[in-house]
């Protein structure tokens, strides 16, 4: 159906007119596919209710392969260490063992088997197969038609997956009689939604599961709690968000961009939390609420110094190689906004009681400018 409002979308969704929740690929993919993550799991407050959650086969089978993907990569990169201190230290490193110590005695493929099986056997979603909903001559007709979920680029072949998981759906939805609230930051599902009768996309899970949990007493319980952190009525609340923070930063893998008329390599990149606070306009988002617990979403802005330190090269035409030219550092700061989930208890005495907090992945980019080194005469 055509795009909605956030009144609009909270009226269906207490009107009992959308009976199903599904996600798209892309809703993991926020959350790099950790299955374990408050908000996915979060999904377990619909089993026994009159909401069902819906899980397409082709989404499943994605997210599968993502985790997999990702699972392979890191094990590559977990070789490739080890190959480096093997020349290092002039040993050889027992892989096997390795692997036995980090918990990694399994494939990526059978990994990734168990990981989803185990947030499938919290959150039990109803997985909506292809076979008997999908007529194979209306996704031919949409492909040659380019009708969403195809467009007109070149890559349509690669739309035929959403197109199974979208018709499957929308027939499952029409079957049910209700109509689907479907989590997708992809736009050819939202194209596909807004000419459908019975789908209703919206970007953000946040979003969608927060017009579930409308209870005025949990929203007044999580305003009490903000209030107190704006009034600094809430010390231990503010140093784990701090902190939650600070380990973000050490964590996080940052884009860079710079500029020098030499060859660089960037050697670290060292951050430094100069303050925080949360955004004037925070709107949290409640994502699930039991008798003992409350877990929200809300953003805050960080301002952090970057310390980066490069390495510069010159080509030399005669030895074809690289003549390095020593190396130096560069500061700049970057104002970043960063969505938290913070799981918090639901009594709330002297001060808020935090449980957990997670960060979602963020995209950073860092601009550094011109890094040309500043050498002296001498030099």
């Amino acid at each position: 159906m055509p795009s909605v409002g956030e009144d609009q979308l909270g009226e269906l969704v207490l009107s009992g007119k959308i009976g199903a929740i599904s996600l798209d690929t892309t809703a993991f993919d926020r959350y790099q596919c950790n299955l374990n993550v408050r908000a996915l799991r979060g999904l377990s407050q619909f089993k026994g209710t009159g909401t069902r959650f819906l899980l397409s086969e082709i989404v499943v089978n994605e997210v599968k392969s993502h985790i997999t993907a990702m699972a392979t990569e890191s094990h590559t990169e977990l070789r490739i260490a080890l190959n480096k201190v093997r020349k290092g230290w002039r040993c050889d490193p027992d892989i096997g063992a390795v692997d036995e110590l980090l918990g990694l005695p399994k494939s990526p493929e059978a990994f990734a088997e168990v990981f989803f099986d185990d947030f499938a056997d919290e959150t039990e979603p109803e997985i909506v197969k292809v076979e008997g909903l999908v007529s194979h001559d209306e996704v031919i007709r949409r492909y040659f038609a380019t009708e969403p979920p195809f467009s007109k680029k070149e890559a349509k072949k690669s739309e035929f997956p959403d197109a199974l998981a979208l018709l499957s759906l929308e027939a499952w939805a029409t079957a049910n009689k209700t109509s689907v609230l479907l989590v997708s930051a992809d736009g050819d599902w939202r194209k596909f939604a807004e000419q459908s009768d019975c789908l209703v996309v919206v970007s953000e899970l946040g979003t969608a599961l927060d017009h579930f949990n409308v209870s005025n007493e949990v929203r007044k319980t999580v305003g009490r709690a903000l209030e107190m952190l704006r009034k600094a009525d809430a010390a231990d609340m503010h140093d784990e968000m701090e902190r939650a923070i600070e380990l973000f930063l050490e964590q996080f893998d940052p884009e860079v961009e710079a500029y020098a008329s030499l060859e660089y390599e960037i050697d670290n990149i060292d951050p430094s939390l100069q303050h925080w606070a949360m955004n004037a306009e925070v709107d949290p988002r409640i994502l699930y609420a039991s008798s003992e617990i409350i877990v929200f979403t809300l953003s805050v802005t960080a301002i952090v110094s970057f310390e980066g330190t490069f390495s510069y090269s010159v080509h030399d035409s005669v030895d074809r190689d690289y003549v390095s030219l020593g190396s130096d550092s560069h500061e700049t700061e970057e104002t970043v906004t960063i969505p938290m989930t913070i799981s918090m208890q639901r009594e709330i005495e002297e001060e808020p009681i935090v449980e957990r907090i997670e960060i979602t992945p963020i995209r950073v980019v860092i601009d550094f400018g011109s890094i040309d080194p500043n050498w002296d005469y001498e030099e």
